[in-house]
C-alpha cells in the first residue's frame, strides 16, 4: 500500500474528464477512497493478521508490551503517510490551478496552463441578477468534504495495541465486519 492513494487526481482516467461537475468530481473522488479503503479491509489487514498467527513474536527481554508498542507505533505512521501522501497529491492538483493575477483584456496571452477542474454555469435569476451555479461556496464545500472523507478513511482500521490482547486472541466485531484479529483497539 505503499504507492496507494485515499484520492485520484493524477490517472489518465480522472484527467481525461476534466473539467468535471462537482457531483461527478465528488462521486469520482468517493469511489477512489473507498476503494482504497476496502484494500486496507480486505488485503492489508488480513495480511498484517497472517504476520501473527503465521509467526508469534518472541518479544526480546520478555516485554512483549514493547514490542506491540512498536508494531501500533509502525501502522500508526504507515497510515499517517497514507493520508499525507494523499493530501500531498490532493493539495498540489489543486495548486496547479491557482488563478493567475494578471488579466489579458486582448486574449494575446495563454494565462491557464491546466485545464478547468469544474463546470459552473453563468445563470440569470428571475430578479434579473447573474450568478454562478453551482457556487464558489457550494464547490469549496464538496472540496473540503472530499478532504474529510479520505482522512477519516483510515479510522476505525484495527490495530495492534498490548500483549494482553494478543495473548486473549479471539473474534474482533466492527459494525458488520469479522475477523480474528491477535490484537486489536476495541
Amino acid at each position: 500500500f505503499v504507492d496507494r492513494l485515499l484520492v485520484d487526481v493524477v490517472s489518465p482516467e480522472f484527467v481525461r474528464q476534466l473539467p468535471m461537475d462537482v457531483e461527478s468530481f465528488r462521486a469520482h473522488q468517493t469511489g477512489t477512497c473507498e476503494k482504497a479503503k476496502g484494500g486496507l479491509w480486505s488485503t492489508w489487514l488480513p495480511k498484517c493478521h497472517e504476520i501473527f498467527t503465521r509467526l508469534p513474536p518472541v518479544p526480546i527481554n520478555g516485554d512483549a508490551d514493547a514490542y506491540f508498542r512498536c508494531i501500533a507505533t509502525q501502522i500508526s505512521t504507515q497510515f499517517r503517510g497514507l493520508v499525507r501522501d494523499s493530501l500531498d497529491s490532493y493539495v498540489t492538483f489543486f495548486q496547479a490551478h491557482e488563478a493567475k493575477p494578471e488579466v489579458d483584456a486582448h486574449a494575446t496571452l495563454h494565462l491557464w496552463g491546466t485545464p478547468p477542474i469544474f463546470t459552473v454555469e453563468l445563470a440569470s435569476d428571475v430578479d434579473g441578477s447573474v450568478s454562478f451555479r453551482p457556487s464558489f461556496e457550494e464547490v469549496a464545500r464538496e472540496v473540503e468534504n472530499v478532504l474529510d472523507n479520505f482522512v477519516a478513511a483510515v479510522s476505525g482500521i484495527p490495530r495492534v495495541e498490548h500483549s494482553s490482547q494478543y495473548l486473549a486472541g479471539g473474534l474482533v466485531t466492527r459494525g458488520n465486519r469479522s475477523l480474528e484479529i491477535p490484537a486489536v483497539d476495541l
